[in-house]
């Protein structure tokens, strides 16, 4: 996480002293680089920042909350879906126009008063432009490693279900049942209603990272004895150890009703391992509401899948209607699903 040092060295004198007026610092006359060391000085105070930080409105303070949940940083279009984009200025324009005495959205009113920063970071895959609160300041707002660890959505009530059915490890009988039927040359259609659960699309990708069958679906015998000698227990931990870690099984395109055109790769263990600790957060013991989980993710990480938050570059069609699912407004359609 950047420290304010770092955040402020690009800024100019007149940002400097933006900056300054809103934490009431008086800055003594001097270059950009004492002036920068003094400001950090100043704002590096814990009471000084619970000062100024009560002078924010609702809205800004509900941001740096939202911020800090994330872990003090998050990619810039998913922060600015929320709490809008800032108007980054020349000295003149900003001098003329002041910001800082009437922002446009609480994310500038947040970037002009040196609460937050706006540069790129490195990410799981690549660089991304991100919202970031300073270091000094996070410390403020509590410890760095203090995540939410409440997870999104919240528990089920009665009038959510009918009955209850607990986990099963019936994806070993399904491996089974899908192993014997490719080893008989068996169509999907011909096997498919024999599968008690499991969809065999997501068979075929699973037992392929695992090396059970090869790449037109034929078993390979040696390894197929050695997972038909493990015990039930052993057989489920090896499928989910091999999913978890598999950068192959390729969740989004499997899902019913997509169709996928282009040559754009999305990164499913990234997602996958995303959603994974969300899931982990939810209490043992308790049913939980899996609209309201996927409502959670849309508002707390909607972009979990997406590098840099891109909703444009992947051409996916909904086989319903033929239309193209892109942009933001397609999230229920595609990420969502």
């Amino acid at each position: 996480m950047p420290d304010l040092n770092q955040t402020y060295s690009r800024y100019d004198q007149g940002m400097l002293q933006l900056i300054a007026e809103k934490w009431a610092i008086t800055l003594q006359p001097a270059s950009v680089e004492p002036q920068r060391i003094q400001l950090i000085s100043g704002i590096a105070q814990r009471n000084t920042f619970l000062e100024t930080f009560a002078i924010l409105s609702d809205t800004a303070r509900r941001a740096m909350h939202d911020l800090k949940i994330m872990g003090g940083v998050q990619p810039w279009v998913e922060f600015a879906r929320r709490y809008g984009d800032v108007r980054i200025m020349g000295p003149a324009r900003r001098n003329r126009e002041r910001p800082d005495h009437a922002p446009s959205t609480p994310a500038e009113e947040l970037y002009y008063a040196g609460m937050i920063g706006k540069e790129f970071l490195p990410g799981t895959n690549e660089p991304q432009e991100c919202a970031f609160i300073p270091r000094e300041i996070l410390l403020f707002l509590g410890s760095e490693q203090n995540l939410d660890e409440t997870p999104p959505g919240h528990a089920a009530i009665s009038n959510d279900f009918l009955a209850s059915q607990l986990a099963t490890t019936q994806i070993v009988d399904d491996t089974c049942t899908f192993l014997a039927a490719q080893r008989c040359g068996m169509q999907q259609d011909q096997y498919k209603s024999w599968l008690y659960i499991t969809p065999p699309d997501f068979l075929f990708a699973l037992l392929q990272t695992c090396n059970i069958i090869d790449a037109s679906g034929m078993p390979d015998p040696q390894i197929v004895r050695t997972f038909l000698e493990y015990s039930r227990a052993e057989a489920v931990l090896f499928l989910y150890q091999n999913w978890l870690s598999s950068t192959t099984v390729n969740e989004l395109r499997l899902v019913d009703g997509l169709t996928f055109e282009g040559t754009w790769v999305n990164h499913p263990q990234s997602a996958r391992q995303t959603i994974h600790n969300l899931l982990q957060k939810v209490p043992t013991d308790t049913w939980w509401n899996l609209d309201s989980f996927i409502q959670g993710v849309k508002l707390k990480m909607p972009d979990f899948q997406r590098p840099a938050g891109d909703y444009d570059s992947w051409y996916i069609r909904s086989t319903t209607n033929g239309q193209y699912l892109r942009g933001f407004s397609s999230w229920e359609e595609v990420d969502g699903a």
